[in-house]
């Protein structure tokens, strides 16, 4: 039988995805007074079991759930952000050592992009929720 896959592994083949598309990448948020223009990942943990794997191997398959978002100073730059966030990862199947990747796909519709007034300076926001599934 299967060990259970990493999550970790998973969230790394991806932020590594994103940076090649040339974008600031920040796994579990960005740190205190980050500036410019980003991308955040906030992953869930990686889903496995019998309900994706089979009898036989129960840990075959595991699905990761995550988020991006974009944040920028504009709302432009936040769609710019999101549009490049989009085109790496949309369809892409990221490598991750010793497992077969699908491609990720939208896990549901991109939000709005809005704005963040929370920090001194005001923060535009593009999240997109994703899923990643890969197998033995």
């Amino acid at each position: 039988m299967t060990a259970p896959a990493s999550t970790r592994e998973h969230i790394d083949a991806i932020v590594a995805a994103l940076e090649a598309a040339s974008l600031t990448v920040y796994p579990g948020g960005a740190p205190e007074g980050a500036t410019g223009n980003y991308v955040t990942v906030y992953a869930a943990g990686g889903l496995s079991g019998n309900h994706t794997g089979t009898l036989g191997d129960v840990y075959r398959d595991l699905t990761v759930s995550f988020q991006t978002t974009a944040v920028a100073d504009t709302h432009e730059q936040a769609l710019l952000v999101h549009d490049k966030t989009v085109t790496a990862l949309l369809g892409a199947a990221p490598s991750v050592s010793g497992r077969s990747p699908q491609p990720i796909w939208f896990d549901e519709a991109p939000q709005p992009v809005r704005r963040d007034d929370a920090a001194a300076q005001p923060r535009y926001l593009a999240v997109a929720r994703w899923v990643f599934r890969t197998s033995v």
